[in-house]
């Protein structure tokens, strides 16, 4: 194949898993992985596709590194709202803000949490969180 040619990834099986492998999976118990989602704002689901499993992973690890929840949170809430400033089209549904956890890229022109794909490096410097658009 042409290395133009688009790649179809449709053909790839999603790796799914359910609330207690997800657990088990994190090392976290089910209520922690609960209070997490409700943060966030994460719907139920009855299988766990891979990015909700990297976006937990990366909330864990963070928390593990001394991060709070509520700087979690609140840089949350900032993704969300550079996605929607910047009108990124990230897909539909209700995991279409994590859906780039768990793809592998330049995690110079990625957003954190989200791993949005912005095209071009985010200077912190530029960014001014407290503007009321």
């Amino acid at each position: 194949m042409h290395p133009s040619f688009p790649i179809n990834i449709s053909f790839i099986p999603s790796i799914t898993v359910d609330n207690s492998e997800l657990s088990i999976k994190l090392g976290r118990p089910a209520l922690w992985i609960s209070r997490m989602r409700k943060r966030f704002g994460l719907p139920v689901l009855e299988q766990y596709p891979e990015c909700y499993t990297t976006f937990i992973r990366k909330v864990r690890d963070l928390r593990n590194l001394g991060v709070s929840e509520e700087r979690l949170g609140a840089l949350w809430d900032v993704e969300r709202k550079i996605i929607t400033i910047l009108h990124l089209d990230l897909g539909e549904g209700e995991l279409s803000l994590i859906e780039g956890c768990s793809v592998e890229a330049d995690p110079d022109h990625r957003l954190l949490l989200s791993n949005a794909d912005l095209g071009v490096p985010l200077m912190a410097l530029d960014l001014q969180t407290g503007l009321d658009f």
